[in-house]
């Protein structure tokens, strides 16, 4: 996926204003995804487009353009900001999950999301990371924060690295005159909103 969000990168720093849709794409979103993506460009006609039954192949073409493909993605990361890290998982977004990490057999497929204890949450987390559904960030925080503070806190701004929050928390002690023994980097992992 990198390469092809480099491609498009590219393509658009050359100056091209459309980017011709790759058929790659297709073995990266799911059909619903797709639909969601052509959702964003057409509204309501995507309906009769769904249920037409067509392919990825066909709904790429009537997406036409990465920049909405891109839209998608950002329109998920700024959920992704917003979004209220208890999981709520219902059991067809669950199916789905367990099929995408050719899983159908688990057990949690015939226990029902709303009996989950503790233990079949610890599964579930391992299956949405294993997905790509679940990722660990880093945020700068001030030494009072505690460990339970990334769970409820306001911070704005994660990164996907430890070292891109030990350069962020560089730049806020070198250009906000803060001491760098009064902040420090903590993680948590977050749940990526589907669409």
């Amino acid at each position: 996926m990198i390469k092809l969000l480099t491609s498009y990168s590219q393509q658009r720093k050359d100056g091209d204003l459309i980017v011709p849709i790759s058929m790659d794409w297709k073995h990266y979103l799911l059909r619903s995804e797709l639909l969601a993506i052509l959702k964003l460009k057409l509204g309501a006609e995507v309906h009769h487009l769904a249920l037409t039954g067509a392919t990825s192949e066909n709904i790429l073409e009537h997406i036409g353009d990465e920049r909405y493909i891109i839209e998608f993605f950002l329109s998920i990361v700024g959920k992704m900001m917003d979004f209220n890290q208890d999981i709520a998982v219902n059991q067809s977004l669950l199916e789905v999950l367990l099929h995408q990490t050719s899983q159908q057999s688990h057990y949690l497929a015939s226990k029902g999301v709303d009996n989950f204890d503790e233990y079949d949450d610890s599964n579930l987390r391992s299956i949405l990371r294993k997905a790509g559904w679940m990722r660990k960030v880093y945020g700068v925080f001030t030494k009072e924060a505690l460990a339970d503070d990334t769970s409820t806190d306001t911070l704005k701004v994660y990164f996907d690295t430890h070292s891109e929050a030990l350069f962020e928390l560089s730049r806020l002690v070198n250009e906000d005159d803060i001491s760098e023994s009064d902040l420090k980097i903590m993680s948590k992992e977050v749940l990526i909103p589907i669409v």
